[in-house]
């Protein structure tokens, strides 16, 4: 298996049907065991990454600033009703489209933690497997969202990186010159994080620090591990690989 971060591309369509373990290239080697598996939800990566409702709220805005011009130039009700018609249309179009994108999208992903990596297969059109060993891992941030949903963010030590527009979704925004994987939108992140935290360093209970994002509160940490609440803060991970430092971004 390779220590660098590099997609594994599949050379077929089917591939996800041929899958020894899903989620994964091919067979671990001994001694590596799978210990947890997830996939984003497709409502909130619809709404997060494919920004499906900000494009309605957008479109439904220009339509209300559009109808009250038309009234204010004379227009009956009815023909400024009528005058709507194709923007309605379209953005019921263009809202669908984009969530049926982040449905796609979630169907098609899976994230693996291992007992030595992380693996994020993915791809509506080209299927790919991405390897994230843990000693590539410099540090990771937890953001939760207010439908219980949350981000684990991987930042990648050294010299190992993968393209921005390999990871994308799943991937933090705006990071184009060093890429930050992401387990996107997936539900209970904080087990997940618990999960990965105690798989890179198994002795040492995971210790992180949950900052408040777009949740309306949040949420209790798994036991044995501690948390604190903060605002508009990041909190580093301690200066070691314990655990997981959340942090709102």
């Amino acid at each position: 298996m390779s220590a660098h971060l590099e997609p594994h591309h599949s050379e077929a369509m089917g591939e996800y049907d041929y899958e020894p373990t899903p989620g994964l290239p091919g067979q671990l080697p001994e001694g590596e065991h799978v210990l947890w598996q997830g996939a984003p939800d497709w409502r909130s990566l619809a709404i997060r990454a494919f920004h499906a409702r900000k494009v309605a709220i957008y479109c439904l805005l220009l339509m209300a600033w559009h109808f009250y011009g038309r009234l204010y130039d004379g227009y009956s009700i009815a023909m400024a009703l009528n005058a709507l018609t194709i923007p309605v249309l379209l953005t019921i179009a263009v809202t669908a489209l984009l969530t049926g994108l982040g449905w796609l999208s979630a169907w098609t992903t899976i994230y693996t933690i291992t007992n030595k990596r992380i693996v994020l297969r993915a791809g509506i059109a080209i299927p790919m497997s991405i390897n994230i060993p843990f000693k590539s891992l410099a540090e990771g941030n937890l953001k939760l969202h207010r439908d219980g949903t949350g981000d684990v963010i991987l930042k990648v030590a050294g010299k190992d990186r993968i393209a921005y527009v390999h990871l994308w979704p799943h991937v933090r925004r705006w990071r184009f010159k060093r890429p930050e994987p992401m387990l996107r939108c997936i539900p209970e992140p904080m087990r997940a994080a618990e999960i990965l935290g105690r798989a890179i360093t198994p002795a040492t209970p995971p210790e992180f620090t949950i900052v408040e994002s777009d949740a309306a509160r949040p949420q209790p940490a798994p036991q044995p591990a501690t948390a604190t609440a903060e605002r508009d803060r990041s909190i580093p991970a301690s200066g070691r690989r314990s655990g997981l430092a959340a942090a709102a971004r």
